[in-house]
């Protein structure tokens, strides 16, 4: 069966517990039933209508400098281009 779970304050930090969730400017992760880590928070990349290319690049370089590795995307959204272009583009910075 795969599905994940997650305590609130993995997310949004807990005082009492000392987790700082994302304040401390990480994004937070799960581990999978496979031990593969998912980040708790992605980028969508669905907009209507869709924006040029150049947009959707800049909005994932952003979001890959802001520490954002999870990236919500689909063939029909028709942005594979921009969105590969800029997570190669910041690994490569």
């Amino acid at each position: 069966e795969a599905h994940c779970q997650y305590r609130r304050d993995e997310v949004f930090g807990d005082s009492e517990t000392g987790s700082e969730g994302m304040e401390n400017g990480r994004i937070p992760e799960v581990t999978l039933n496979s031990g593969f880590k998912m980040p708790l928070i992605d980028l969508g990349t669905a907009v209507v209508p869709v924006p040029p290319p150049e947009v959707v690049y800049r909005a994932v370089l952003d979001a890959m400098e802001a520490g954002f590795r999870h990236f919500d995307s689909a063939a029909v959204y028709g942005s594979e281009k921009p969105i590969g272009k800029a997570i190669k583009d910041a690994f490569e910075q």
